[in-house]
């Protein structure tokens, strides 16, 4: 029996080494542009904090719809007997982000800029519920979750590195940057061929014995992870111009930005190890009141340290929140087969609802209706009324399994 064909046992699925090694090097690309397109924009274009929250709103928007494609695009072409195998595709999709990477070096227009962001984005959006169903595909149980984990620390760590090795390029070579992440993508070719043809069959995972209150602590993460992707790409859009205001200098804007990627990569290694946290309710208030926390004062920081330390926050409740989410969504049991990809398109879903916010409060100032740091205090008004309602949306449906499972 091949090492490949023991899934059924749970105890081995595809090859996990060349997953993550093309994990982490298309994080290289996908996070570094993903986070650092507003840097971009503000350094070599000027653009404002409105023009950059409707780039993000339009990235998230168009990451949905990738998310969303690839499932169907991938069960279209197997029920039609193509030879097209889902290796193919990540071939496809990996030199279609790499030659995307070349648009902004056409012509340095901030237009450009943006069409290379809203064609980038939903690409990427097909690539991840592949990769995801190959880190997860034939496993089940412990190796599953060590699976997955090591998956999250190895895209987190990915993305933290991105925004040091774009530091010292933004003054004078951002565009090339971008072109350099394109070269990244060209570089996965060979070890995607080292991958199966098709990710191994996914297992119906059967809920293992848990406490009654994993259920209900299940949709309150839930909800939480959902809030966390909103306020992350509430703030990201506005971080160019806030360290514009306390006057941090070009070559320190990235790696201060990363604090948050860092301590994220922190949560992940705290809760894999520490298992204190398992089924306490503590947790998604400790957690949420970090990353809560963090973003107000990284928004309003009036000096470097205080946004490192508002970022820091920010990054370790919300790395907190995406591994629990993901614990008892493991624990409790699920099987979907496109469920990585209505994942990704959630966290798309946060991407674009996050920056409409900013975009309102901006637009405010951009009129003259308010001042720039009455617009951030709009900006988080109606942030924090998406807090009070995901907040309302975890208790209640938290309360809901509560009821249900006591019927």
């Amino acid at each position: 029996m091949t090492t490949r064909a023991r899934d059924a046992s749970g105890r081995s699925g595809s090859g996990l080494v060349p997953a993550l090694l093309f994990t982490w090097l298309n994080s290289l690309g996908t996070g570094g542009i993903t986070n650092g397109v507003f840097f971009i924009a503000d350094q070599r274009f000027g653009a404002t904090p409105m023009q950059n929250y409707l780039l993000g709103a339009s990235m998230g928007a168009s990451y949905i719809a990738g998310a969303l494609a690839i499932g169907p695009i991938r069960n279209a072409l197997a029920a039609r007997g193509s030879v097209i195998s889902t290796r193919v595709l990540l071939v496809v999709i990996s030199i279609a982000l790499a030659l995307s990477c070349a648009l902004p070096l056409l012509q340095p227009e901030f237009w450009l800029l943006w069409l290379f962001a809203i064609i980038y984005l939903p690409i990427s959006g097909t690539l991840w519920p592949i990769v995801e169903s190959y880190v997860s595909g034939g496993r089940r149980g412990a190796p599953l979750r060590k699976a997955i984990g090591a998956f999250n620390l190895t895209w987190a760590s990915a993305v933290a590195v991105a925004f040091w090795l774009m530091a010292p390029l933004l003054r004078e070579h951002s565009l090339e940057a971008i072109a350099a992440l394109g070269v990244v993508h060209v570089l996965c070719l060979p070890i995607v061929m080292s991958l199966s043809p098709e990710p191994p069959r996914h297992l119906h995972e059967t809920p293992e014995p848990h406490p009654e209150r994993y259920e209900r602590l299940l949709p309150c993460f839930r909800m939480l992870l959902m809030l966390s992707y909103i306020l992350a790409s509430a703030i990201n859009p506005m971080l160019p111009w806030r360290m514009n205001r306390i006057g941090v200098d070009i070559e320190w804007k990235m790696p201060l930005a990363s604090a948050w990627g860092l301590s994220r990569i922190g949560a992940f290694l705290l809760f894999q190890w520490w298992r204190g946290w398992h089924g306490r309710w503590r947790t998604p208030i400790w957690t949420a009141g970090a990353m809560i926390t963090g973003f107000v004062a990284a928004a309003v920081a009036p000096n470097a340290g205080v946004l490192v330390v508002g970022l820091a926050l920010f990054g370790l409740g919300m790395g907190g929140v995406y591994y629990g989410a993901l614990y008892y969504a493991m624990t409790v049991g699920f099987a979907e087969i496109d469920a990585g990809g209505r994942h990704e398109a959630a966290i798309g879903f946060g991407y674009a609802l996050g920056p409409l916010c900013g975009a309102m409060g901006w637009g405010a100032a951009s009129i003259g209706v308010v001042n720039q740091e009455s617009a951030v205090v709009a900006m988080l008004a109606m942030e924090f009324v998406l807090i009070v309602i995901f907040l309302t949306l975890a208790t209640t449906r938290a309360r809901a399994r509560k009821r249900l499972g006591s019927a």
